[in-house]
């Protein structure tokens, strides 16, 4: 049980390291995977903690990567709407004990 829980945190890592929740929103703006995917993979994303930055929020140059505030900056460009956005955030709520890490 040890070894598959090791190989799980490995594989989180590398998908941390590959693919940021930003990049994921493009994807599925891009139809490249569904919405379903989409809230799946930002599920279980390991979302590293916010930097502290000034406005404006929205500037991919000064959002921590990798941290929920690519959210929003997917959202100010329009890979998602305010809808999915919601629906994000809940699920992201949900499976980090009731708090967007």
């Amino acid at each position: 049980a040890y070894a598959g829980g090791m190989e799980m945190t490995v594989e989180r890592e590398v998908t941390r390291m590959t693919t940021t929740p930003l990049e994921l929103t493009r994807q599925y703006s891009d139809g490249e995977i569904s919405r379903a995917d989409l809230i799946a993979a930002l599920r279980a994303f390991p979302f590293v903690a916010r930097e502290r930055i000034a406005p404006p929020f929205d500037d991919p140059a000064v959002t921590t990567r990798g941290s929920f505030e690519e959210i929003g900056t997917a959202l100010a460009c329009d890979f998602i709407d305010d809808d999915l956005y919601e629906e994000i955030a809940d699920a992201v709520t949900e499976a980090n004990g009731g708090r967007i890490p």
